[in-house]
């Protein structure tokens, strides 16, 4: 799965769309994330004052990993 991030409403969707192919609760995730349940509501519902510490846990747990890259710049023509 290769998904394009731009906004806390997509990485939550995305979070989501993980764990639930998983079959995995958000209780199981925040357990293997050593987060909270709510928490990981919050962060799947788009909360946009989520530390970074708790996305990378919330990675983690899902068995996804985050990749950087720059940005390319396609021309439209």
């Amino acid at each position: 799965m290769n998904s394009l991030i731009s906004s806390p409403q997509r990485l939550g969707a995305l979070l989501a769309e993980a764990r639930k192919a998983s079959a995995s609760t958000q209780a199981e995730i925040a357990e293997r994330a050593d987060l909270r349940q709510a928490t990981v509501s919050k962060v799947e519902n788009g909360d946009q004052g989520v530390r970074l510490e708790t996305v990378l846990s919330l990675l983690e747990a899902n068995e996804l990993e985050l990749v950087v890259r720059k940005k390319s710049n396609l021309s439209r023509a």
